[in-house]
């Protein structure tokens, strides 16, 4: 009955009455405690010795793989102790000693004789928590190996499944919690399903030891389905489960041993590496020390770039305003002297003072252009007249009273082919060349100018690495020290300087005119060595466009820009930009309108004809010009817009551009530049008509 019998485990060996010739064998069973009960195993019937013998051999081999694995899981924890980012020698371990546990209080059930007194409810839980804890543990020990393809909502799912069997077993009597037996079974299978796919998967992707924990990991697969089905009573040929993981921690440590082996191979390759990394710091030592003087010549470059850099933005910054400032002095100049008469003495002062402001202007751009901000407008010209003009100037005169000792001399060809540039730009580049040529000849000497037309056909091209083309080539030479093959290479890099940098220039000059030639889409050749001289060649693509008059000044009666009373409103918020613009449009013949902001140049919109509008980029109020631009386009697409600017640089350019600007005109202005500006954006289709000469 329930109440009189005691559940408990108790394998063992029974001696017969010996002299009996007819035995009969009675069991009395009974089983109120387990969801199975009754003899497990198959009774085993023979001679002392037989038995005696093979309860020997069972003792050895179980004793045999208890041993085995639990000095295996001492082994795992003991390295995880020493490296702890090696989580899976921890897990191992833990499953190593759990299958040390479940191997006591199965089969012989040797934990009954270990520890007597251990009730036989207890003895059940730990063999089912030890097969229970089991699968989390190793499928967390494969997702330490194979994280990528073990995912991780199954070891989720998996730790609150056994979770609930855990707590079933621990408050539960042995007879309810027994039914989760078949259950986890089921649950165990697809779980070792799951690791079989992970372990394929990890194969195909080529995973370390994935291979070889796949054929080890296939030993246990079978076993334990062959376990699953001897307690079901399907098969009867033993527990085989214990014998699969032996095999299969067996070759963990083989892998193990592997993976430490080849980690000592590679400490062994790293220590010959650094041997010959400290012997290349020894002899980098010497080097290091003299490269230190060349770091702070480099600091000295950086700290004058980014002062070029500064001046550039300061430049930048300062130039709407300053051009505002100095259109005064360009406009009013030349409509004073449209009305008083022929006086030549006042005629020549209002020439000088418009010239002062162009100047002002010039030097602007100047600093717009050393800082690469500035916008480079490609015009056709001719290199002799540029040659001519800036041998002319008082740079150059500057030149010639600083260097008596050096003579220039100019040979142009008579009929030069025009090209596309910017004549203040090549006469930068002018300038630097002739300076180089001049510092190169400390004890005097002669610097020569020539031009000539190319025509590079594929040999020729071939032979000087540019393309196929007509050219105008610009070049000047000295009869200076020359440059070494070395610093060849060099020249034209930012700061490279064979010279005292500060006492002789910045180390830009080279560079600059790197960068010109670039922009006019032109080459630069340097012929050089020491002692003899060097020669700089400029190759400049040709162009059949003319250049335009070089006259400054306008003819009365205005022929060429003389309006028919179209309407101009004019759109600043400086009254005298206003007045300016507005004496302008009156000489002009065109009837102007002013506005001061956005909103009253869209109501003069609205309230008159408008048939174009010269629009200031920079408002007062924070209002852009380009907002205005955008709104009077939404407001009226047919008014044509000229954008008035005092910023030069290439991103105020560019923001015009982007924003669908087609026409705009750079301050200070003359009243040549505003009405041919005017003239062609209201008559795009009458062509270029020249002013008329004075």
């Amino acid at each position: 009955s329930p109440e009189t019998s005691v559940p408990r485990y108790q394998p063992q060996t029974v001696a017969m009455p010996s002299g009996e010739t007819q035995l009969d064998l009675v069991f009395h069973v009974s089983n109120f405690h387990h969801r199975r009960g009754g003899i497990w195993e198959v009774l085993q019937i023979g001679t002392t010795d037989q038995l005696a013998a093979m309860q020997v051999k069972q003792y050895f081999w179980d004793f045999f793989l208890l041993g085995s694995i639990f000095i295996m899981a001492l082994y795992h924890c003991g390295l995880f102790a020493l490296r702890r980012e090696a989580r899976s020698l921890m897990f191992f371990g833990i499953f190593c000693f759990l299958i040390s546990i479940r191997l006591l209080s199965t089969e012989e059930i040797y934990i009954v004789q270990l520890l007597p007194n251990l009730s036989w409810s207890n003895v059940v839980r730990l063999e089912y928590l030890s097969l229970y804890f089991a699968v989390p543990v190793f499928a967390r020990f494969l997702r330490s190996l194979f994280r990528e393809e073990f995912h991780r909502y199954f070891m989720i799912f998996c730790d609150i499944f056994v979770g609930i069997c855990v707590i079933i077993v621990l408050f539960f009597p042995v007879y309810y919690f027994s039914f989760t037996s078949p259950l986890y079974q089921i649950f165990m299978f697809f779980a070792l399903l799951y690791g079989f796919l992970v372990l394929v998967r990890s194969t195909l992707h080529q995973r370390e030891s994935a291979l070889a924990m796949l054929f080890g990991y296939s030993i246990i697969f079978i076993s334990v389905i062959n376990d699953i089905l001897n307690v079901n009573n399907v098969l009867h040929n033993g527990e085989s489960v214990a014998v699969g993981l032996f095999f299969f921690i067996l070759l963990q440590s083989f892998l193990l041993a592997g993976r430490y082996s080849r980690a000592i191979k590679m400490v062994e390759k790293q220590r010959e590496a650094l041997k010959l990394s400290n012997q290349r710091y020894i002899n980098e030592l010497h080097e290091k020390q003299k490269t230190l003087e060349e770091k702070r010549i480099l600091q000295e470059k950086l700290t004058r770039s980014q002062k070029l850099e500064a001046l550039g933005v300061l430049a930048s910054t300062v130039a709407h305003d300053l051009n505002n400032i100095l259109s005064a002095m360009v406009i009013y100049p030349e409509i004073v002297r449209l009305r008083v008469g022929k006086d030549a003495d006042t005629r020549t002062a209002l020439s000088r003072i418009k010239e002062a402001g162009l100047r002002a202007s010039a030097i602007i751009q100047d600093l717009l252009t050393l800082a690469r901000r500035s916008v480079m407008t490609l015009k056709p010209l001719n290199l002799n007249d540029v040659v001519t003009d800036y041998i002319g100037s008082p740079e150059h005169q500057v030149l010639k009273k600083e260097r008596p000792d050096i003579d220039c001399f100019f040979l142009q060809e008579k009929k030069l082919v025009n090209i596309l540039g910017s004549e203040i730009h090549l006469k930068k580049t002018l300038m630097n060349l002739i300076r180089n040529a001049a510092e190169a000849q400390e004890n005097g000497g002669a610097i020569r100018i020539t031009t000539h037309n190319l025509h590079a056909d594929a040999s020729a091209a071939k032979h000087l690495k540019i393309p196929e083309g007509q050219y105008a080539v610009l070049r000047i030479r000295d009869e200076g020290v020359g440059i070494s093959a070395k610093d060849l290479p060099h020249i034209f890099e930012p700061f490279y300087s064979t010279k005292n940098l500060g006492k002789s220039g910045t180390g830009l000059g080279m560079s600059v005119v790197w960068g010109t030639m670039q922009d006019h889409h032109g080459f630069v050749k340097v012929e050089s060595s020491p002692n003899k001289g060097s020669t700089f060649s400029l190759f400049f693509p040709a162009t059949g466009e003319q250049p335009e008059t070089t006259e400054n000044w306008i003819t009365e009666p205005f022929e060429f820009y003389r309006g028919n009373g179209e309407t101009i409103l004019i759109v600043d918020d400086l009254p005298e930009q206003r007045q300016m613009a507005q004496l302008i449009i009156k000489q002009l013949h065109y009837r102007p309108l002013i506005a001061k902001n956005g909103d009253s140049a869209l109501q003069q919109i609205a309230d008159n004809t408008v048939d174009l509008v010269l629009l200031d980029l920079v408002l007062s109020n924070s209002e852009s010009g380009l907002t205005v631009f955008r709104k009077i386009q939404q407001l009226s697409p047919e008014i044509k817009i000229i954008m008035l600017t005092g910023s030069s640089d290439a991103k105020s350019v560019t923001n015009m551009q982007i924003s669908g600007v087609q026409h705009y005109v750079f301050k200070p202005y003359t009243v040549e530049k505003l009405g041919a500006a005017i003239r062609e954006a209201l008559y795009p289709d009458a062509g270029n008509v020249a002013p008329g000469t004075e």
